[in-house]
């Protein structure tokens, strides 16, 4: 028995690690095909530096709009007469025959093709490294007279869905609901974000509830019960099941793709036909078989789809709810049905609460205080949300039915819309600014899971270990406190159209700028907060000076510096200082240029400072003296 028993374990673990190098192998291997930019035939081995490109593109999905651009990925299928491979990012100028473009179409333009830049400032959102997870590396700007329509080459089934998408889309628009109750209709039903306003999600985040703007397992859950209770009759048939796993199945794979085939939606399409295929099978499955073929399958398709933060959210979620709910609800029984209802929806945000905490706070520096008061509410009204949203799709045709559709869905959004919002709006709602490194998140993740199996299997080891990972992560904290606090450094961003430069000293910080108020907006949440609040762990200064005429000069560690216009550099009497931040100007005299050079006085070229003045600046300025913020992004002085 012993003999039997080793031999059986010792099988057991070359079958795992056979198993493990095998998918190691194919995930490495299919990495490694995925980068386009590999191939001979890449389009950007034929670009000509600082010449215009013609290229011939293929449209790949519909447009996006903002105010000035449509934004779309595209396949160049030629470049300067190549024929050549991969994909690109599109921004075509808004006019009325840009938004006529579709999925499919392809176009001849010509452009200036750039690869993606880096990130400009300190600690600032990698947009660059986030595209080329999606395989793309370089962009293109396309004026409206710099294009023209020479075809489409659309997948006829990917286009008819397209359509259908769209057609539901323009039925949501002119359905009469409220637009901000539209935007959120389109995002549960639909999974387009595209109309809901940054200040809806940003309540949306701050509660905790934002996965449910997002097309995931609860909604393809949903889809999957309503085709339940549609098809039922055909179980009545003898011989039929198979019609009805034909039709379930049709019709998640449907909403899938209608719903833009994210990674969340991909993964509960997965799970949920494994799941329906085994029940109509009469064979049990494991969700944590359905779990991992899902994943194999995705990784399969793309191996990127890793390391993109959806992907790992989604999964961290229902395994936590997998693993974590049952244990939880059993900690109580309600003999009252309703009161049991709410048990199980307050056991599901805990469960995935639990799950991915570590990650969430890694990646938004914020912790939602009453995610279970708010998921009380989101769950059960955006279910029936989507079940009346779907339903008046369905009936939209019918006058008088889709009226009385449309009028509960705009109600029930407004409830859901408004719960959030209330919840928001109490007191401590968000715990933010929270700031832990990568290390820090993979310890609170072991912590988890020893305490766990420590609580489970009653094993006074994995306590052990679980403590031990819970000290470090607090020494860990510790250590990056201490760092904070003996931080000392200038930071001067890069800004589109303002000024902006923080002075930190420890854990305080000093703003200088030309905005006349702290209160964040968008440019500032995404160009200077992230290095805010890696640096001194908050958002908004202790002191702050506003750049006017009359208060051009500051210093700090004994150091001057004057922010110069056109209009000081006219004056008659240029001060004195060991740094200057040149904008708004396009002209300087040789003498002060010289006077500069000769104090080795330290030039910083910012904003709306013109092509040729800044071309000659560079030029006869020591290259150590000078630094163009446009070309080279922030500039940073550590004391």
């Amino acid at each position: 028995m012993i003999l039997r028993a080793k031999n059986s374990f010792l099988s057991n673990a070359v079958f795992g690690s056979l198993l493990f190098l095998f998918f190691t192998g194919t995930g490495i291997f299919s990495k490694s095909q995925s980068d386009s930019s590999k191939d001979k035939q890449y389009f950007s081995n034929y670009i000509q530096k600082d010449s215009i490109t013609y290229l011939q593109l293929t449209l790949k999905d519909y447009p996006t709009l903002s105010e000035k651009w449509l934004k779309c990925d595209a396949t160049v299928n030629a470049l300067n007469n190549h024929e050549t491979s991969g994909k690109i990012q599109v921004f075509i100028e808004r006019d009325s025959n840009s938004e006529n473009l579709s999925y499919g179409d392809q176009i001849f333009a010509s452009g200036f093709v750039s690869a993606i830049n880096a990130p400009m400032n300190p600690n600032e959102f990698d947009y660059r490294s986030y595209m080329k997870l999606h395989d793309i590396h370089h962009q293109v700007f396309i004026r409206r007279n710099q294009w023209k329509i020479s075809g489409n080459d659309a997948n006829p089934i990917l286009e008819s869905i397209y359509g259908i998408r769209n057609y539901c889309s323009n039925v949501f628009e002119n359905s009469g609901m409220d637009p901000e109750n539209v935007a959120v209709a389109k995002a549960l039903v639909l999974g387009d974000k595209a109309l809901i306003s940054d200040e809806l999600m940003l309540s949306y985040a701050s509660t905790g509830a934002l996965h449910v703007l997002a097309v995931s397992g609860l909604h393809v859950g949903i889809v999957m019960l309503i085709l339940g209770f549609m098809l039922k009759p055909l179980k009545r048939i003898k011989k039929a099941k198979f019609l009805f796993l034909i039709f379930a199945l049709s019709g998640i794979w449907f909403y899938a793709v209608l719903t833009g085939l994210s990674p969340s939606v991909l993964r509960a399409a997965v799970m949920f036909s494994f799941v329906l295929i085994g029940s109509e099978m009469q064979r049990d499955t494991s969700i944590y078989q359905s779990l991992m073929i899902s994943a194999i399958i995705l990784l399969l398709m793309d191996p990127n789809v890793l390391f993109q933060l959806g992907f790992l959210l989604s999964y961290f979620a229902v395994i936590g709810i997998v693993f974590f709910h049952p244990k939880i609800y059993a900690l109580f029984f309600f003999k009252n049905k309703l009161m049991d209802k709410i048990w199980q929806v307050t056991c599901v945000s805990i469960a995935a609460q639990l799950a991915t905490f570590p990650l969430g706070i890694y990646c938004f520096q914020q912790f939602p205080n009453y995610f279970l008061i708010a998921n009380l509410i989101v769950i059960p009204i955006s279910f029936f949300v989507l079940i009346i949203g779907i339903g008046s799709l369905i009936v939209n045709t019918v006058p008088l039915l889709s009226y009385v559709f449309f009028y509960i869905l705009d109600w029930l959004i407004y409830l859901l819309n408004n719960g959030v919002r209330i919840v928001e709006s109490l007191p401590f709602a968000v715990f933010d600014s929270i700031v832990i490194s990568w290390y820090d998140a993979v310890f609170l993740y072991l912590f988890l899971i020893l305490i766990s199996f420590s609580i489970l299997r009653k094993s006074k080891f994995a306590f052990q270990l679980a403590l031990l990972f819970l000290t470090s992560f607090f020494v860990s904290d510790t250590i990056d406190h201490f760092k904070k606090s003996n931080t000392k450094q200038v930071v001067f961003y890069k800004m589109k159209n303002e000024i902006v430069l923080d002075i930190f000293e420890g854990k305080e910080f000093t703003t200088v700028s030309t905005f006349t108020t702290q209160e964040s907006n968008q440019d500032l949440k995404f160009h200077v907060e992230p290095n805010r609040l890696q640096l001194a762990g908050k958002k908004s200064a202790s002191t702050y000076f506003v750049i006017d005429p009359d208060q051009s000069a500051f210093e700090f560690e004994n150091k001057s510096l004057v922010f110069a216009d056109q209009l000081l550099l006219d004056s008659a009497r240029f001060p004195i200082t060991d740094a200057v931040y040149l904008h708004d100007c396009k002209f300087i005299s040789d003498e002060l240029v010289q006077h500069w050079i000769d104090r080795k006085t330290f030039l910083i070229l910012g904003r709306n400072c013109s092509y040729g003045l800044k071309k000659r600046l560079i030029k006869i300025v020591p290259s150590t003296w000078v630094h163009d913020i446009s070309t080279a992004g922030a500039l940073i002085f550590r004391f």
